[in-house]
């Protein structure tokens, strides 16, 4: 074994020192977190997790940070110390929407929580919504398609939309770039609705058959609304309706202006916000 120069010795103890500093304000950090967890059970929350400060807080570090430490790095590890911090303050099970049982579907979750955090597979949404009501599993999964092509997420947003009290919250490519090829996963709970700095609104958003995409296309520009449809389905039960999955770029509820106007429209279309998550760092 080589020797180890006295000079690169002490920068070893330096690094070390370093680490022991860094391990130690985790500690205190989690310290915190636990009175924060009392607090909030003080206060009746029945779901401890704040997506929206998380998203901010990444990406207020990520705006701090210099240049030594890229991006992916700050996402990475903060996202592994809020999973700490979550386990900390209640249980956590994920019901992942896997009707065909795609074990794809696995990594991003593990990226973006941690493997402590238990994952059952699901083939029937309904079901796992029901779940989530009884408090037999805590977050919901779901594959987000990226366009009306995919042929492969079961219409289980349009079942989705039919619940009040579950809503999307969250999505695991938080904090990477738009990527073809980058499998992308919403997660739902039951909580209450939170705005970050910046979010997406994802909504279902119901038609006559006799409507058309460029349609829908020409007043949602004419409202100055950016949007990317990511589905178009329909069900065989409601022959005369198509239902589409538009994400809006922006928070918008239902008394925003502007969704008021594409309510009044010639569409006459039939909106259900089905939940929020902040974009992209």
């Amino acid at each position: 074994m080589p020797k180890i120069s006295k000079e690169l010795e002490e920068f070893r103890k330096k690094i070390d020192n370093i680490d022991c500093k860094i391990l130690s304000l985790l500690e205190d950090r989690m310290e915190v977190v636990k009175e924060v967890a009392k607090f909030k059970t003080r206060k009746k929350h029945k779901f401890f997790i704040k997506s929206a400060r998380e998203a901010d807080m990444i990406n207020e570090l990520i705006q701090k940070s210099s240049n030594n430490l890229f991006n992916e790095t700050i996402l990475s590890i903060w996202r592994k110390i809020i999973t700490n911090a979550n386990l900390l303050e209640q249980e956590i099970k994920i019901a992942l929407h896997n009707p065909d049982k795609n074990n794809d579907y696995i990594h991003p979750l593990r990226e973006y929580f941690n493997n402590l955090v238990p994952i059952n597979n699901f083939e029937n949404a309904s079901n796992i919504i029901h779940s989530l009501e009884k408090n037999e599993f805590q977050i919901a999964a779901f594959s987000l398609p990226k366009s009306p092509d995919n042929t492969n997420n079961k219409n289980w947003w349009i079942n989705f939309a039919a619940n009040n009290d579950v809503k999307i919250y969250a999505k695991t490519s938080f904090g990477k770039e738009n990527d073809d090829d980058n499998l992308e996963l919403v997660l739902a709970a039951k909580k209450e609705v939170e705005k970050s700095k910046s979010d997406n609104t994802l909504t279902v958003i119901e038609f006559e058959k006799s409507v058309n995409k460029s349609d829908i296309n020409l007043e949602l520009k004419s409202l100055e609304i950016d949007f990317k449809i990511l589905d178009q389905s329909n069900l065989s039960q409601i022959d005369n309706i198509d239902f589409y999955l538009i994400e809006l770029k922006g928070f918008f509820d239902i008394k925003n202006a502007k969704i008021q106007k594409f309510l009044q429209s010639k569409l006459k279309p039939f909106i259900k916000i089905i939940g929020y998550y902040a974009n992209s760092i």
